[in-house]
């Protein structure tokens, strides 16, 4: 990128003036506006989207409200909308998830349609101003202190000015263009972890596929059992809230270049509609989403793959003979992982595994190191399930590691939190995202109501608003 062109001075409108922004309405920050509102503060929520809650909002379940040994470790805020949910009747609850070695101590199905009402009331009851379509440009600066952000939307381009901004952007975009270190994706190596196209599917006939899974175990193998159940049409075949395996039957596909898309095993969840599931098998390597053209050329090759995806199950695997594509996300492909803050404090592995104490506590974490390799470039010797790091009584996160340095008046919440690349592979999942939105607007409100910088907020005032709140700090 060589050629540069020098843009005009202009005047830009200031939009809105609050207490706290936050920029990005995925789970993270539609609860970090709630608890920012909650707590006194008036405040903006920004959405490039139509959609609040992202992947949330498409099917894929919240996984580890509670670890492997049965303790929770979010609460609060997020609780409140799976309690609604379920009054809705669009959310079982949490499904305890604790029967192999992948497990995620808990499993939560949720119905998009009724996750969307109940998030947009509980926006709307907090007095939360909610922008949607709206695009997060530039920071607004006064010298290394964010003071809002510069927004584009259908009527221009704008300003909104705030005390403190919340980055929930996914990706830290706001915290970055301050200034903020920041990791770039893939850590040291470069390598990025997959990012993977989930869409959802319906027709499939789950008794066949149990009974070839009976009939031919060593080539339909899968992780989970399925059980045949009496259900109101008859009988039902059920298992987990998700299914995976199948390598001993797409291994050898994989390896002479028939499946079409880069991975050797299965994975199904189930979704809160009966006879519907999600897929997530279409996978594409290296998609760094920081770099415009990878991440354009990324969605497209995702949305390819789900029909290479559709035809593999369909010629392969018994009872997907009739399956067909219901839905893909209409936002964005999934990505799990892209910036990583270099904040205050940088959690690890080693600290989560011994479950290491800080006199800032202000959220909890537990799901397993899950690190998705890029199945494109793994030889068959290589193809070997890895060894998983997990916490069988949760691990604990500083409010330091939403911190940035250099710069002030910007908090960092969600999946690129200051974290080593493999302490991020178990921060990133919903549930611990979810209690991390918590904590940085319970501490975002407090910040502007006081007037203090988040650097120096009172730790004590804030993990007791937190316990008051309901989140789970210990």
């Amino acid at each position: 990128m060589n050629k540069t062109v020098v843009e005009p001075e202009r005047k830009t409108p200031v939009w809105k003036e609050c207490d706290v922004l936050v920029v990005g309405g995925g789970v993270a920050g539609i609860v970090a506006a709630l608890a920012a509102a909650r707590n006194g503060a008036r405040t903006v929520l920004v959405e490039q989207s139509g959609v609040l809650g992202n992947m949330a909002a498409f099917h894929l379940p919240i996984l580890s409200f509670f670890s492997t040994s049965g303790k929770r470790l979010t609460g609060g805020i997020p609780e409140e909308m799976v309690t609604r949910m379920k009054e809705l009747g669009g959310c079982a609850g949490h499904t305890m998830d604790c029967g192999n070695k992948y497990s995620s101590g808990s499993v939560t199905v949720g119905d998009p349609e009724t996750f969307e009402c109940v998030v947009l009331q509980m926006l709307k009851e907090a007095g939360v101003d909610v922008c949607l379509h709206t695009w997060f440009a530039a920071p607004w600066m006064d010298g290394r202190i964010v003071k809002g952000a510069f927004v584009e939307t259908k009527s221009g381009r704008m300003a909104i000015s705030a005390k403190v901004t919340v980055d929930c952007s996914g990706d830290g975009d706001v915290a970055f263009r301050a200034g903020a270190p920041m990791t770039k994706p893939g850590g040291e190596s470069g390598v990025v972890q997959p990012s993977t196209m989930l869409f959802t599917i319906d027709g499939v006939d789950m008794l066949r596929f149990a009974e070839a899974s009976r009939k031919n175990p060593d080539l339909y193998r899968v992780h989970q059992k399925i059980e045949i159940v009496e259900g109101t049409d008859g009988p039902e075949a059920r298992h987990s809230e998700e299914l995976s395996g199948l390598e001993p039957l797409m291994v050898p596909l994989h390896a002479a270049d028939k499946l079409g898309f880069p991975q050797s095993f299965i994975i199904l969840a189930r979704t809160a509609r009966k006879g519907q599931y999600l897929v997530n098998m279409a996978k594409v390597d290296d998609v760094d989403v920081t770099d415009a053209d990878s991440f354009s050329k990324g969605e497209m090759t995702a949305r390819m793959r789900v029909s290479a995806v559709l035809k593999f199950l369909r010629s392969y695997v018994p009872g997907f003979e009739n399956t067909q594509v219901v839905s893909t996300p209409p936002h964005q492909l999934g990505i799990r992982e892209g910036r990583i803050l270099l904040g205050e404090h940088i959690l690890t592995v080693e600290e989560m595994d011994a479950r290491q104490s800080y006199p800032d506590t202000v959220a909890m974490g537990g799901r397993y190191v899950d690190i998705h390799r890029c199945e494109g470039k793994v030889t068959m010797a290589e193809r070997k399930v890895p060894k998983l790091q997990t916490f069988p009584d949760g691990y604990f996160i500083p409010y330091r590691c939403l911190v940035p340095r250099q710069v002030d008046g910007v908090l960092v919440a969600g999946r690129c939190i200051s974290t080593t690349r493999e302490a991020m592979g178990s921060v990133r999942v919903m549930g611990c995202v979810l209690a991390l939105g918590q904590a940085a607007g319970v501490a975002a409100a407090l910040s502007a109501k006081g007037n203090v910088s988040v650097k120096n907020l009172d730790i004590g005032r804030l993990q007791e608003t937190l316990r008051k709140d309901g989140a789970i700090i210990e």
